[in-house]
């Protein structure tokens, strides 16, 4: 199994799991039809940062929460599985990035969303020490 497919598995068990998304409303991937309200595990980003002097690589992974219509309900219940998201997502040990409200065009009535990135460190290392042998700090 790959780092990005195992942390794709490892977020999608937290949001299938989590009380208020479970329910089959959650997907590994975007699915072929969406059925609101839904959450899915969308396209995956990896990329080396540095955190404290030490390398590490990271994979983001996007989760789309959606929900129809466009009243108060409609809006609450949006907020409510976005925050659902980063609470499955922060207690699979990933960080959030970002959240941000969107939309989606399902070919019919465009669909409220939030769409938040979630990432996982998947590898830290360092091949030099951050202060070279013999050097002095002062």
């Amino acid at each position: 199994m790959t780092a990005t497919v195992e942390a794709r598995a490892i977020l999608f068990a937290a949001l299938e799991l989590h009380p208020a998304i479970g329910d089959g409303r959650a997907h590994r991937y975007v699915p072929r039809q969406i059925a609101t309200p839904a959450v899915w595990v969308g396209d995956a980003l990896m990329f080396p940062r540095t955190v404290d002097g030490f390398a590490e690589l990271v994979i983001q992974l996007e989760v789309v929460a959606v929900v129809d219509g466009d009243d108060t309900a409609a809006r609450q219940a949006l907020d409510e599985l976005g925050d659902a998201v980063v609470d499955a997502a922060l207690g699979a040990g990933f960080a959030l990035a970002n959240r941000r409200p969107s939309t989606l065009d399902v070919g019919g009535p465009t669909l409220r969303a939030v769409t938040a990135f979630v990432e996982y460190p998947v590898h830290a290392f360092t091949l030099c020490p951050t202060t070279p042998i013999g050097a002095t700090v002062e």
